[in-house]
């Protein structure tokens, strides 16, 4: 059994699990639409008597929960159980490792120098704009790679593992000292 048998459905190539904040919000607006639904709306006639309000589209409100179960259904991270939950945070950990590789280190993410006049820090923006651009193409790269840890960080329940700041090597490399542009 491999560690997509963890996905009992179909995701389409580069979806997202739903975060658990955004599945609270899905289900606490799908309770609102059924409230709606089930209250009698009635409104003030200049006539001294109440009438429904037509104007409420009870369909369209039914289609929206229907969305809303839609949703949820398909992207609702499933609940692995033992083996396919071992299987998931091993492919997460060499995912890790793939991803930390190539990646830009802190400091060249945020190239510091100290301006010897004022003794002031300030920052290089020839090399930071190098470090942007030698960061996106790293991400393009790994694109696949970072939703696929991501799906399995949400399937497992600890959505700040997906989080690829957390990745990024702190460590400071000679290699990195010197940005060649």
């Amino acid at each position: 059994m491999s560690y997509t048998n963890a996905f009992p459905r179909t995701l389409p190539s580069r979806s997202l699990v739903l975060h658990p904040d955004k599945i609270k919000e899905l289900r606490e607006r799908k309770s609102l639409y059924e409230k709606q639904l089930k209250q009698k709306r009635r409104e003030w006639n200049p006539d001294g008597r109440y009438y429904s309000n037509p104007l409420t589209d009870k369909d369209a409100i039914r289609k929206k929960i229907k969305d809303i179960d839609h949703t949820l259904q398909l992207y609702s991270p499933s609940n692995p159980r033992g083996v396919e939950k071992d299987k998931l945070w091993n492919r997460a950990k060499i995912l890790v490792d793939e991803l930390r590789s190539g990646m830009p280190n802190k400091f060249e993410m945020h190239p510091m120098q100290l301006n010897p006049a004022t003794g002031k820090i300030t920052k290089d923006v020839d090399i930071l704009s190098y470090a942007v651009k030698k960061h996106m193409d790293w991400e393009s790269r790994n694109k696949l790679k970072i939703i696929e840890l991501k799906n399995i960080a949400r399937t497992l329940g600890e959505p700040e593992l997906g989080n690829v700041e957390r990745l990024r090597p702190r460590h400071i490399s000679d290699a990195s000292r010197y940005v060649v542009k």
